[in-house]
């Protein structure tokens, strides 16, 4: 049976071929490349090989797709960091889904912060090391809040734990650690500050696998918790707003990232067999579909050398191939026919729809809209339609092999949607058939919100050309402010370790000058209590610290 081991083995041993490589072979040659990309499949080989099932097989075999597709994209890129970064990275995320307790679950949690804190601050720039010093330590502490909810358990059972409620501290501790990778507001600011300023290559990793393994951790440690609905809401439309304000086309997919993890959280909290399948049903398109957007966002950053939509333009003609990329990935986030994004994210929105939240049904509606109308329209419109002066740059070959795959992956899975839904842990069985997410009802719903988004962009277009705002100035203000409030009290406590600090030393000067220098022991009754006080305070406090 496959275990946390088995799957990680080829991941492992790839990180450590790569590490000590010489970094002069590794730029000359095509070796370092060839073993990044035969890592996941490898570890494919393994998980098919395998008995695992159920939720753990659907995450494992989608964080290796990505992983394998993400390679072939960076394949032109002789970056050695970035590939051990991400090489690292990819292997404790697929830890964490296939882990059987809850130290390889931590171990490979805390691991995907090094290897994706790493991975930014491969990117070299002064934007990309402060990133990735925010971004450390936002999941330093959610690495600590799970890990001493973890160690707090009243038991050491893993896979059949399920959290009802955050009464007690460990699991509170446990959810605020998984909400905050999973970028639930107010801890979200970390996507859009950080990936941005990663390698565009980066992105493609980065957008795969820390949201998703807190979404697999909340769809098996929580599922049924009923905030997590009204979370998941928030998130769909928090994400769409900020990213109708964003100028950047990196920045605009990474508040997307919340936006979308919003539904899947949704359906975590709706909590019914059905709805957790469209939970991981989602997050297995969205890896792909996002994905393939990052990849159509680091191909046009590469031919143009800009990633302000404002600043794009008349690519379509010049560069079909990342356009209809470009097409695929819009119609998918959006939910549209015929592509994985309507097979999954109708499943969330009947899942509500069954159980008469309408309220819910309206507010996935209006981020559904919101979505198209942020990536399909305005960054449509604004980056491929119109004409360019730019000057053309050959896409590498490796990129669009990488596009291609995803695109017909994307497509694959919405017009046979069977083959994901038979890896699903409940095969999206409802009321004891199979979900049929191709009849006439869904495919009009689809059809008028992208109607719907289309008319709105006709009517307020001009309101909706990208501008320049800066939508994460508050966290990074907040960040720095909270770091000067921190550096205070470090000098503070230094300061007063200081004092406590010679305070000891002059009590213990005097306590050897009474006991040792003056031979005859002639001493005051007060000069001899104050000694044997200070004595026995040392000693008292020294028992208090190596008993704790």
């Amino acid at each position: 049976m496959a275990n946390f081991e088995n799957c990680f083995y080829p991941f492992a041993i790839a990180f450590a071929l790569l590490a000590i490589m010489p970094n002069n072979h590794y730029v000359k040659n095509s070796t370092g490349k060839m073993i990044q990309i035969l890592a996941p499949i490898f570890s494919m080989f393994i998980l098919f090989q395998s008995e695992l099932g159920g939720l753990k097989f659907l995450f494992a075999f989608i964080f290796m797709l990505i992983s394998l597709l993400a390679s072939i994209n960076a394949f032109h890129l002789k970056n050695k960091l970035q590939d051990c970064a991400s090489t690292f990275y990819a292997g404790s995320a697929i830890g964490v889904v296939t882990s059987s307790n809850w130290l390889n679950f931590v171990f490979c949690w805390e691991m995907m912060l090094v290897g994706s804190v790493v991975l930014i601050l491969s990117n070299k720039t002064i934007k990309s090391t402060n990133s990735a010093i925010r971004y450390f330590y936002v999941h330093l502490l959610s690495g600590s809040m799970v890990m001493f909810g973890v160690a707090n358990l009243p038991t050491s059972k893993f896979d059949n734990v399920i959290f009802t409620n955050v009464d007690e501290p460990y699991a509170l501790m446990i959810f605020i650690g998984f909400l905050i990778n999973a970028a639930a507001p107010p801890f979200h600011s970390w996507v859009p500050d950080s990936y941005p300023n990663a390698s565009p290559t980066a992105n493609v990793f980065l957008s795969a696998f820390t949201t998703k393994a807190a979404v697999y951790a909340l769809i098996k440690f929580f599922p049924s918790f009923d905030p997590l609905i009204y979370i998941g809401c928030f998130m769909g439309l928090y994400g769409v707003t900020l990213a109708m304000l964003s100028n950047n086309i990196r920045k605009l997919l990474s508040y997307h990232i919340i936006s979308q993890v919003g539904y899947m959280i949704v359906g975590i909290g709706i909590g019914t067999s059905f709805s957790l399948d469209g939970s991981s049903a989602h997050a297995f398109s969205h890896i792909l579909y996002k994905g393939l957007l990052f990849m159509t966002a680091g191909a046009l950053i590469y031919v143009t050398g800009k990633e302000k939509i404002s600043e794009m333009g008349g690519l379509a003609r010049r560069y079909p191939l990342v356009f209809w990329s470009f097409v695929v990935g819009a119609l998918s986030i959006a939910g549209a026919p015929i592509f994985n994004g309507f097979i999954s994210k109708s499943m969330i929105v009947e899942a509500a729809h069954l159980l008469h939240l309408n309220f819910v049904v309206q507010v996935l509606n209006l981020a559904s809209i919101g979505t198209f109308l942020s990536i399909g329209l305005k960054m449509g419109y604004y980056s491929f339609a119109g004409k360019s002066n730019l000057k053309p740059k050959k896409v590498p070959l490796n990129m669009q092999i990488a596009m291609v795959i995803a695109m017909v992956s994307c497509a694959l899975f919405g017009v046979m949607p069977n083959l994901l839904y038979k890896m699903l842990p409940n095969q999206a069985a409802i009321n004891e058939s199979i979900y049929q997410p191709w009849d006439k009802y869904h495919v009009i719903h689809s059809l008028e919100i992208i109607g719907i988004a289309i008319l709105i962009f006709a009517i307020f277009k001009k309101y909706l050309k990208p501008k320049d705002k800066k939508t994460d100035a508050i966290y990074i203000k907040i960040f720095n402010y909270l770091c000067s409030i921190l550096a205070s009290i470090v000098k503070t406590l230094k300061d007063l370790a200081q004092d406590v600090k010679k305070e000891i030393s002059k009590s213990f000067r005097g306590v050897f000058n009474l006991e040792f220098k003056n031979k005859d022991y002639a001493h005051n009754e007060q000069n001899d209590f104050s000694a044997s006080l200070t004595v026995v305070i040392f000693l008292i406090s020294l028992f208090i610290l190596i008993s704790t």
